[in-house]
């Protein structure tokens, strides 16, 4: 009950920076608006006007139909459904929040377009790079994957490569015909080509480019697919037409990331590239791309992408006032960076922006609609993405409802690390809009407050070839000696979570764990699972456990890892709630994203050590989760671990701390305790934790010794009686013989 008065939660190292905004009434953004009367999606639909000129043509043609399983086909019917249409969204490994954003929202799509392959401009040869996780979740949806195929490789398009390959038609028919194995392996339903930045002068190459992927891939029951970026002379329009199946309209970044700041897709400009596309081309074969992001511009400087949720949490901490242009349908806002006084400007759209887009590709009558990308998106827009946004059924739609900000349990990460700092807890926005009846457009919309979900920061950097290890459920007498001898052997860093009641029960090895240089984070006391206690006793354990960690090494922890839950994605309630239980103490979530699961009863070391390997080598991410107690052994953990860290040095992998990985010394991640009140508490717990220790060493050693004498007692006696026996038998035999 003392240690429990006198113990507080240990301070944040760190703190958060705000910054000041700057006023509306600043030159930077005066809105310059035309009259109120003049929207031009509103012109569009009071014309009703269709702008293919021979779209009659092509509705006479046969379109190709793919061949797929039942369940997948369902999902192909809907994209010539002229009440629905394609549904589509692209997918990107490089960001966490992709995948986030699958997981939850994979249910509002019939198409999914994944960036997993890419022309090597050295080699001229296909790189695959599936997200074998993203592929699990569509597998297991049965949605049709069209995975993409790009010169753009390391951040940049070129040309080098592509050129080459449609010059060469060995080549151009080896890369096809690769393609296609590929796309039959994995059961994919067709390929998406997005070849940009192609410096042809002949717009016949990339025509027969496409037009033997189509008649290939068509051989095959397979799609084919092409992005096409407006106003771009290397598209022969009517051409690629006749042989991709769709086309979709990169109707985004009218002002991008190398130009000056300005809308990322006003409507004026959606419409222009749409009329450019469809001069052409049958409506029903454009696919029409909107952007789900922004750009933030620094003065002086070029933009970088942000995503709706780091919109709202950027204006959210500068205090600024997010303005909604009723011209161009997309937002922006400004303010003024606290720390070096930099102007900066932020443009991009919101469900609104995407909800009127749609209305103008529903009157227009297109194929459908694909979004970039996922993990960007307001998350709003699947409120209505999924629907019919024909005028009939806009009009039943509650859409000042749908609109509203509200807060919810949904997760918005900042940043890339692996170790998870809950910075702010959920609380709903307030909007305003009006909306054209006559139309189904929202014409203005205003943002009274703004929302927050809850934010969390992601912590932590390292180098791509740089890997952390960790260990749950420890300390164990047996096997947690023996892993300090590999790592001592290896000379490798590592991080330890250990459990309260393992703790109480090896004191020796949490100093021994400590001395040698360790970093020792909470895993709770007892190790049950968090989202089943009250939160007064998850509060209590990570209590309790801390107070244990600061009797025996003087220093406290601010790291925390929650039993069944350590996920550095995590998305559902029960992997959520335990990281915000001990945000409220203070504590940093340390997460992991290579999880060989060898915990499991009858795991092999083979098994283990494969399953490592493979986090690895498919970036899952740097922390590494392996245990040192818990079950029946940890003998195969033990065995794999040599072999892992073998390996991978050899392959050219580095295991750094988790001090460095956070850029923090360990000081800060285990705050020495202060000589005071609660100093000496602790010492004098940790004299009675040792005495209660010993004494239960010593009572187990007597229990041992009593329980080694009475068995010898029992065998001296069950020796008595076989001799007393065969005493008794050789009298009796002796009578009888007299």
């Amino acid at each position: 009950m003392a240690m429990f008065a006198l113990e507080g939660s240990p301070q944040m190292p760190f703190r958060h920076d705000y910054r000041s905004v700057v006023s509306a009434s600043e030159p930077l953004l005066k809105d310059n608006k035309r009259a109120e009367v003049y929207k031009s999606f509103r012109d569009f639909f009071k014309e009703q006007k269709m702008h293919s000129n021979y779209a009659k043509v092509a509705a006479r043609q046969r379109r190709f139909v793919g061949h797929t399983d039942k369940v997948t086909q369902k999902y192909i019917k809907e994209w010539t459904d002229p009440r629905m249409g394609i549904r589509s969204a692209w997918y990107v490994n490089w960001d966490k929040h992709a995948y986030i954003s699958l997981k939850n929202n994979l249910k509002h799509l019939n198409m999914v377009l994944p960036e997993w392959y890419f022309i090597n401009p050295k080699t001229d040869r296909i790189e695959a790079r599936i997200d074998q996780r993203a592929l699990k979740l569509m597998r297991r949806a049965h949605i049709p994957v069209l995975p993409m195929l790009t010169n753009n490789y390391n951040s940049a398009f070129r040309p080098e490569a592509i050129g080459r390959i449609m010059r060469d038609s060995t080549k151009r028919m080896g890369m096809i015909n690769e393609l296609v194995t590929a796309c039959k392996r994995n059961g994919f339903a067709g390929i998406n080509l997005d070849l940009e930045e192609l410096n042809i002068n002949d717009n016949a190459l990339l025509v027969t480019l496409v037009k033997d992927f189509a008649r290939v891939f068509h051989a095959n029951g397979l799609y084919v697919t092409q992005a096409v970026a407006p106003f771009n002379e290397d598209y022969d329009m009517q051409e690629l037409a006749k042989y991709d199946d769709y086309l979709f309209l990169m109707a985004y970044d009218e002002h991008n990331a190398g130009s000056q700041a300005g809308p990322v897709s006003s409507q004026r400009w959606v419409e222009k590239a749409t009329d450019w596309a469809a001069k052409n081309v049958p409506n029903d074969k454009i696919v029409l791309g909107m952007a789900t992001y922004g750009y933030n511009w620094a003065q002086g400087q070029g933009g970088t992408t942000m995503s709706f949720d780091q919109t709202m949490a950027t204006a959210l901490n500068a205090g600024a006032k997010v303005n909604f242009n009723d011209d161009t349908y997309n937002l922006n806002f400004s303010y003024q960076d606290e720390d070096d006084g930099t102007l900066h400007q932020v443009f991009f759209t919101d469900a609104v922006t995407t909800f009127n887009i749609m209305r103008f590709g529903a009157t227009y009558h297109l194929a459908g609609f694909g979004l970039w990308r996922l993990g960007t998106e307001d998350r709003r827009i699947w409120k209505y993405y999924g629907k019919d946004l024909s005028w009939e059924s806009a009009a039943r739609m509650p859409i000042a409802k749908i609109m509203q900000l509200s807060g919810t349990d949904d997760v918005n990460f900042v940043g890339s690390g692996e170790v998870l700092n809950v910075t702010s807890e959920p609380h709903a926005g307030r909007i305003g809009i009006v909306l054209d009846k006559d139309n189904q457009l929202i014409i203005e919309e205003r943002y009274y407050s703004l929302p927050a979900t809850y934010t969390v920061q992601r912590l932590g950097k390292c180098k791509e070839k740089q890997l952390v290890l960790t260990f749950d459920d420890g300390p164990d007498s047996r096997w947690t000696p023996k892993v300090l001898s590999i790592l001592k052997h290896y000379k490798v860093p590592a991080a330890f979570f250990m459990v309260g009641l393992q703790m109480e029960k090896n004191i020796p090895i949490v100093k021994d764990v400590f001395d040698q240089g360790y970093t020792i984070g909470n895993h709770t006391f007892t190790h049950h699972n968090m989202i089943e206690n009250s939160d007064r006793r998850s509060f209590a354990e990570l209590k309790l456990t801390r107070m244990l960690i600061e009797s025996i090494t003087g220093q406290s922890t601010i790291l925390f890892r929650a039993p069944y839950n350590a996920d550095a994605d995590p998305t559902d309630h029960e992997e959520i709630w335990p990281m915000i239980i001990a945000s409220r103490r203070n504590y940093l979530f340390v997460g992991e994203s290579i999880d060989p699961n060898d915990w499991q009863q009858g795991v092999t070391t083979d098994q283990i050590y494969k399953r490592v390997l493979d986090g690895v080598h498919q970036e899952y991410g740097h922390i590494i989760l392996l245990h040192d107690a818990g079950g029946d052994t940890r003998e195969p953990t033990v065995k794999a671990l040599p072999r892992i860290i073998e390996t991978l040095q050899r392959e050219g992998y580095q295991f750094i701390s988790l001090e460095k990985y956070l850029g923090m010394s360990r000081q800060t991640l285990m705050p020495p305790i202060k000589k005071g009140k609660e100093y000496y508490a602790m010492q004098a717990n940790l004299s009675l934790a040792e005495l209660i220790y010993h004494i239960s060493d010593f009572l187990t050693a007597l229990f041992l010794v009593f329980l080694v004498l009475g068995f010898m007692r029992l065998v001296f006696m069950y020796v008595l009686m076989i001799r007393e026996k065969e005493l008794k038998t050789a009298v009796i035999t002796l009578r009888l013989t007299h």
